[in-house]
C-alpha cells in the first residue's frame, strides 16, 4: 500500500524505541512503509533503526528451499565446481544476481567474478590454441575456461595467430553444417537451383539444412554464378521475415526458458548440458509450417501492410500449435541441425 506523502506534524514518533520496534517488527513492516506514512525520508527511519540496534533476523526454517538456487549442492556444483558465473546462473533461474549472491553469502560458499583474473597454465594455453585451430571460437573457449573471451583473443595474438573476424566465423560455422558438401561445391546444380528454378538464395539455405543465406551468396561468387540484380532475391519476402523474426523473439521471451527448464538445460538426444553446449528448441510440427497455415487461413490480410501484419501477429500466437510445450523438445546446435537435414 502507497501512502500519501503528507507532512507529520506531531511529534516525532520514530525516536521512541518501543514505538519503532512495534511497527518495524511486530507488525513487520517495511521501513519505506513507515516513511511514507509519517513524512520523514527512510534513511531517517533508518538511522534510528541503526542507532537502536533494530534489525530483522531471517530464521533458516522460513526460507523456503524449494528453488534450485537456495540449495547448497546445486549452488556449489554450478559456481564452484563447473564455474558458472552468478549471472549466467541467475539468467538459468530467473532472478537477479543479488539473489544468488544473497544465497552464497547465506550457504558459506565463496563467491567469485567474470573479471577476477584466472591463472592459465602452460598447459591451459596450448589447449586454448588447439582448440581455436580446431574451429572454436573465443567465447567458447572462454567460457570453457572460466575467462572473457578478449582474454583469449590477446593470449591468441600474443603467440602470433591470427583471431578469425566474426564474418569468418560465422562462416565456418555455417559451412561445418551442410548437408550435401558435393552438391553445395556443384555448379550446374547451384546454378540450376538459383538460375533455372529461380530459388532465392533463402530458399536454397534452406534447401542445404537451414543455414545462412549469405553463404549461399558467397558460394555462388566463388563458383562464378552471376548474381540476380534485384536485392530481394535474397529473402523471399521482406514483411514475411519481420514477421518470423518478431515470432522467433517472442518464442526466447516466453517459451524457451520454460523448456529449458521443464528438459534440466539438457540435449533430449546427445544428453550434453549448458555450457558444453549451446542450446535450441526443436519443433516437431516446423515453426515455418505453423506460421504459413494460420497466414493461409486468413487471406484477407495482407502482411505487407503493418496493421495487418500485426493481426496476423497475435493470430499465431493465438494458435494452439504455437506455444505448445509438447512439440517442442531441448536439442544441442549439432542435434538440432541433424534432425532438419533429416526432414530434407
Amino acid at each position: 500500500m502507497k501512502y500519501p506523502k503528507t507532512r507529520y506534524t506531531g511529534e516525532h514518533p520514530w525516536t521512541n524505541k518501543d514505538w519503532l520496534y512495534n511497527e518495524y517488527i511486530t507488525k513487520d513492516r517495511a521501513s519505506i512503509e513507515i516513511a511514507n506514512e509519517y513524512g520523514c525520508s527512510q534513511a531517517t527511519i533508518q538511522s534510528y533503526l541503526l542507532k537502536f540496534g533494530i534489525k530483522k533476523v531471517i530464521s533458516r526454517h522460513l526460507i523456503s528451499h524449494d528453488k534450485p538456487y537456495q540449495k547448497f549442492e546445486y549452488l556449489y556444483k554450478r559456481h564452484i565446481v563447473d564455474h558458472i558465473s552468478m549471472a549466467q546462473i541467475a539468467r538459468e533461474n530467473s532472478v537477479s544476481q543479488d539473489t544468488i549472491r544473497y544465497n552464497l553469502n547465506r550457504l558459506c560458499i565463496e563467491s567469485w567474478t567474470v573479471n577476477e583474473r584466472k591463472t592459465l597454465t602452460k598447459t591451459d594455453i596450448e589447449r586454448i590454441i588447439e582448440l581455436y585451430v580446431s574451429g572454436l571460437s573465443c567465447k567458447r573457449i572462454g567460457e570453457l575456461f572460466g575467462v572473457r573471451h578478449k582474454r583469449i583473443s590477446t593470449l591468441l595474438r600474443k603467440h602470433g595467430i591470427r583471431v578469425r573476424s566474426i564474418s569468418e566465423m560465422n562462416l565456418m560455422i555455417n559451412k561445418s553444417y551442410i548437408s550435401n558438401v558435393s552438391l553445395f561445391n556443384d555448379y550446374d546444380f547451384m546454378h540450376d537451383l538459383y538460375w533455372n528454378k529461380n530459388l532465392t538464395m533463402y530458399e536454397i539455405a534452406e534447401y542445404f539444412g537451414n543455414i545462412h543465406y549469405s553463404v549461399i551468396r558467397r558460394q555462388l561468387i566463388y563458383l562464378g554464378i552471376n548474381l540476380k540484380s534485384n536485392p530481394r532475391n535474397m529473402v523471399k519476402n521482406d514483411s514475411l521475415n519481420i514477421l518470423k523474426r518478431s515470432l522467433r523473439s517472442y518464442l526466447n521471451d516466453n517459451q524457451l526458458r520454460r523448456v529449458l527448464s521443464r528438459d534440466n538445460y539438457k540435449c533430449q538426444k546427445c544428453g550434453r548440458s549448458f555450457p558444453e553446449v549451446y542450446l535450441n528448441m526443436h519443433h516437431f510440427i516446423p515453426f515455418s509450417k505453423i506460421v504459413s497455415d494460420v497466414i493461409r487461413s486468413h487471406k484477407e490480410l495482407d502482411i505487407n501492410i503493418t496493421e495487418d501484419r500485426l493481426k496476423m501477429f497475435y493470430y499465431i500466437i493465438n494458435d494452439p500449435n504455437f506455444q505448445d510445450d509438447n512439440n517442442v523438445i531441448t536439442y544441442c546446435i549439432e542435434c538440432h541441425k541433424d534432425a532438419h537435414r533429416s526432414i530434407i
